[in-house]
């Protein structure tokens, strides 16, 4: 060691009182054992940490009855070792004890050094002095983030999610099993970032890459797309990607962070779904037609009028196009407003300019996408030959609005509104069964339907409940 020049006194008491600034500031502890006399010299600090009143006397029974029973063999350990003048431990260590004023457990740790006597040989052990600090906090803070960090491992283990960090900068990647398994590595591996993209189906890279520069054009810090993977022994997987800058990133080539899901099967049973459902699509529209031929076959000469056979495949046409409606998505219905679209596109005309469709959209579920096809197909069959649509000038105006019935809930209120460019001479007869049929549609949804036959053609208002439309 280098030969320092001795201290002057008002240096010696300059040291020793930035020391015990030091030891103050830092909640320090500090003990004296004297192993001649067996006596034990604590610092107010010291004994408060142990729950010992200022004044009282510090002996070795004492503090060994404030040891938790489980951590007095390594203290007493750890004492002896330090009479050994060839060990020199300056590791800290741990225990608990019992405050003495309240019993409360707490966590020590402590700091020890032996002071020799080197004059004699061997080296007689003198004073044992060190430090002492409570650190409960700290370690109750670490337990609840293990415990917390435990349950986190167990929900991703049992999830199947993989948690990943991306460094931009350098390419780096923290590597865990669970995203070497979703993206199909042995578990300990360490692969790169480029072997983690070469497993990118064809068109992946370029679309992720677009994906992440429009988010950052945007100023968009997260992102969320599914990838398609290819292994090289040719296997398929999809996962669910979510990505976000780590916190405390600003810039978009720090650290990113993310999760992945495996949705391999989800894909593979949509993929599955899609192809029944256009099965079952095609086999319904092939249903329609062979359903229509029986029909024309069996009415010919039959003495059914060639009008009466028209009205009843245009009505087995309008099924034909509801079917069609629901069968775009997963079977899950279609909007309000589609369906009346869908419905006048049944035509064969362009009605765009005489058809006006304003207000609320509703969602309706298959049935009831059925049913309102039945009554808009009837709806403009009448306003195509005898209302205003029968001439070339007339118009219909179709109003949707959600309508409160007060202590009966909300229901859809559809308003439909014709004006002929001249007015009707004569009023409709008795009703025929296209009427009957709208009536019996309304009331198959419990709902209500008003007519009236005015002189620019026909106006009715139609409420179905609410609760209705979800049943059905």
């Amino acid at each position: 060691m280098e030969n320092l020049p001795p201290l002057e006194i008002g240096e010696v008491a300059g040291w020793k009182r930035r020391l015990q600034i030091a030891v103050r500031a830092a909640s320090l502890g500090v003990y004296d054992w004297n192993l001649r006399t067996d006596a034990f010299v604590y610092s107010t600090t010291a004994k408060e940490i142990f729950g010992l009143p200022p004044d009282g006397e510090v002996t070795r029974d004492r503090l060994r009855s404030l040891l938790h029973p489980d951590d007095v063999a390594q203290v007493a350990a750890k004492a002896e070792r330090a009479r050994d003048p060839a060990f020199r431990d300056e590791e800290g260590y741990r225990y608990r004890i019992f405050r003495a004023d309240t019993g409360a457990l707490r966590w020590i740790e402590a700091f020890g050094d032996m002071v020799f006597d080197h004059g004699v040989d061997p080296p007689v052990p003198l004073h044992y002095i060190g430090t002492l600090r409570d650190i409960t906090e700290q370690v109750c803070q670490q337990e609840t983030l293990r415990r917390q960090e435990a349950r986190l491992r167990l929900a991703i283990e049992a999830s199947g999610i993989a948690v990943w960090e991306l460094d931009l900068a350098d390419g780096s990647i923290l590597h865990s099993p669970e995203l070497n398994r979703l993206c199909g590595f042995p578990p300990d591996a360490r692969p790169t970032l480029d072997e983690f993209r070469a497993r990118y189906a064809p068109g992946e890279r370029e679309r992720l890459d677009l994906l992440g520069a429009e988010a950052r054009a945007r100023g968009e810090t997260r992102i969320a797309t599914e990838v398609h993977h290819v292994w090289p022994d040719g296997t398929e997987r999809w996962l669910s990607m979510r990505a976000q800058l780590a916190p405390g990133e600003t810039s978009y080539d720090g650290r990113i962070i993310g999760v992945l899901v495996d949705i391999t099967e989800q894909k593979r049973r949509e993929q599955d779904q899609a192809l029944l459902l256009g099965e079952l699509k095609h086999r319904i529209k092939n249903s329609f037609a062979i359903a229509q031929s029986i029909i024309n076959q069996t009415l010919r000469g039959s003495g059914v009028s060639a009008e009466t056979r028209r009205s009843l495949a245009d009505r087995l046409q309008a099924m034909a196009v509801a079917h069609d409606e629901i069968a775009k998505g997963p079977w899950a219905g279609a909007s309000l407003l589609a369906t009346v679209a869908r419905v006048c596109s049944a035509f064969g005309g362009d009605w765009n300019h005489r058809i006006s469709v304003t207000g609320d959209d509703i969602d309706l579920p298959p049935r009831t996408v059925l049913s309102f096809s039945l009554l808009f197909h009837e709806l403009l069959t009448n306003a195509t030959k005898y209302g205003a649509l029968a001439g070339d000038e007339g118009s219909v105006a179709v109003r949707v609005e959600r309508a409160d019935r007060g202590g009966e809930g909300g229901a859809v209120a559809i308003e439909w509104k014709e004006r002929r460019s001249l007015p009707l001479t004569t009023r409709p007869g008795s009703p025929g069964f296209g009427t009957r049929l709208m009536d019996t549609v309304i009331a198959d949804l419990q709902g209500t339907i008003e007519r009236d036959f005015g002189p620019h053609g026909l106006s009715c208002r139609i409420h179905v409940p609410d609760n209705r439309l979800a049943e059905a």
